[in-house]
């Protein structure tokens, strides 16, 4: 029985050599991957190997900020929560893994919220002042630099540049008076995520926000720190085709309780997903001469029993230097001397690749 040398090529690159005693071709296609929402989410190219013993690597991609990914189902892969886990079964056969993630989409929904279009585009239950008029509790401003209004006031650039608008304030006495509000279209059902900055411009009895959405508070904190801008951040669900978001002040404090907002923002989160397929096929070749020849004119019985099967896989007897006379699937006749290699053919659709063991 003659040896040959195997060489398993995936795209054209050499993966893996080692000896067979047959010739083997597997042919294989790659699946169209689905993709939804914006195709933001790519779970990678579809993976196969012909020898379960090598590890297989899933390569996702998200084009994005996720807040969250995780791949699916969970068993088979060495962790959920990396983009690039390790299958780690090596039964043979076909397994689907779906890449999904959560995604803060970059189009911002808030009209005017870096306020450099000064007092226009929202609302406020504060009373709003412009420079000169006096500053006190209850009062709100668009400034550049809070000292100007108050000379108790840390003197602060703005968080969008250092030097354009934000919005001042001087807290009310009145717990829970709105600061700022904007109605927003959105889409029923869809998720937004909400963002602003805050910091303190007075180091006394540090305000503390509230933010709701149509009356229904989502979230809140305490300001962030004396000229230290500081994200807040809130998610909700519509559940109509309008959100009347709001920011409320509720300690109620009059003396302190001095702050400034900027950069509000409303993202729409979108939900992405891609799917992709792992095939791990082991296929086993034999070939074997039952009854030799005793002469180069006699017809002798070629056996390839134990090789492996399916209606993916076809048969293809060759000879160098003797004769084929018939062939049946995994049985065959042939009469001379010669090399006499067994070719395994496996097709999917669509094509993209072939695996050639020689």
């Amino acid at each position: 029985m003659q040896t040959f040398l195997v060489e398993c090529f995936f795209r054209n690159k050499v993966i893996n050599k080692y000896f067979y005693t047959v010739f083997i071709t597997i042919l294989f296609f790659k699946s169209v991957q689905a993709q939804n929402c914006k195709g933001l989410v790519d779970a990678g190219p579809d993976q196969f190997t012909c020898d379960p013993t090598l590890m297989i690597q899933l390569n996702g991609t998200i084009n994005g900020n996720p807040n969250s990914y995780e791949w699916s189902p969970s068993a088979g892969l060495s962790s959920t929560k990396v983009l690039d886990p390790m299958v780690t079964t090596k039964v043979p056969g076909i397994y689907k893994y779906k890449l999904s993630a959560e995604i803060v989409g970059t189009t911002n929904l808030i009209v005017n919220g870096n306020f450099e279009g000064g007092f226009s585009g929202f609302s406020t239950e504060y009373v709003f002042k412009t420079l000169g008029q006096g500053f006190g509790p209850d009062n709100v401003a668009i400034a550049t630099n809070p000292q100007s209004y108050n000379g108790g006031f840390q003197s602060c650039g703005d968080h969008t540049s250092g030097s354009g608008n934000m919005w001042l304030v001087d807290g009310s006495p009145t717990a829970g008076k709105k600061v700022w509000c904007q109605t927003v279209p959105v889409i029923p059902g869809n998720s937004y995520q909400f963002e602003l900055y805050s910091m303190l411009v007075f180091p006394v009895a540090p305000s503390i926000l509230e933010i709701s959405v149509n009356g229904n508070p989502i979230g809140g904190g305490q300001v962030g720190g004396m000229c230290d801008w500081t994200q807040m951040m809130a998610c909700f669900k519509a559940t109509s085709g309008s959100a009347t978001i709001c920011v409320a002040e509720v300690t109620g404090v009059s003396y302190g309780n001095d702050f400034a907002l900027d950069d509000i923002a409303l993202y729409e989160k979108c939900i992405d997903e891609d799917e992709v397929e792992v095939e791990i096929v082991d296929l086993t070749a034999k070939l074997t001469i039952p009854l030799k020849p005793k002469c180069s004119s006699d017809i002798f019985d070629l056996f390839a029993t134990g090789s492996s099967g399916g209606n993916k896989i076809t048969y293809e007897w060759t000879t160098v230097g003797g004769t084929i006379i018939s062939t049946n699937g995994l049985t065959a006749k042939a009469r001379g001397q010669g090399r006499i290699p067994l070719k395994l053919n496996m097709i999917t659709d669509p094509p993209i690749a072939k695996r050639r063991l020689v």
